[in-house]
């Protein structure tokens, strides 16, 4: 009996030292991420506010309501899917550099039947690891984007 107590007690304490340790590791909490990002995006329309609230650097999070000021969207497609339409999702964090607060990742996002290679910016915000930038393939950076359209539009 002893011994099932223990076990129990392990297996309870198990999920606070993975997220501990996903939040002290940008692969980790990455992957992590984007886990929630492929169940979200395959079992329904997502709800990007919630993916956006959870998982953007305040700065990021500022620069999509300043956008969303102007009613209008400054993208023509989905950051977080690297297109506009999807199905079965699949994500595949790569390679990491990390130095201080801050991470460059490469990942694989597998959409349809198309593989895009991008990498994502993250700093470390409040001793969680967000993201702050997504630079797709063709080395469009979702951040300059948002700036240039704010900047563009803030005489309106």
């Amino acid at each position: 009996m002893r011994t099932f107590a223990i076990y129990l007690l392990l297996m309870l304490a198990l999920p606070v030292f993975s997220q501990s340790e996903n939040e002290s590791d940008p692969k980790a909490r990455l992957t992590a991420i984007y886990g929630d990002v492929r169940n979200a995006y395959n079992a329904s329309k997502p709800n990007t506010d919630r993916l956006n609230e959870t998982y953007l650097t305040t700065s990021f999070k500022m620069a999509l309501k300043a956008i969303a000021k102007h009613g209008a969207s400054a993208l023509d497609w989905d950051f977080w899917i690297m297109g506009q339409d999807w199905s079965d999702l699949a994500y595949e964090v790569t390679k990491v550099a990390a130095r201080g607060n801050k991470a460059r990742c490469i990942v694989k996002v597998y959409n349809n039947d198309d593989v895009t290679t991008c990498i994502v910016m993250m700093n470390k915000e409040g001793g969680k690891w967000l993201i702050d930038d997504f630079i797709s393939d063709s080395y469009v950076s979702v951040r300059q984007t948002l700036q240039e359209f704010i900047i563009s539009n803030s005489g309106e």
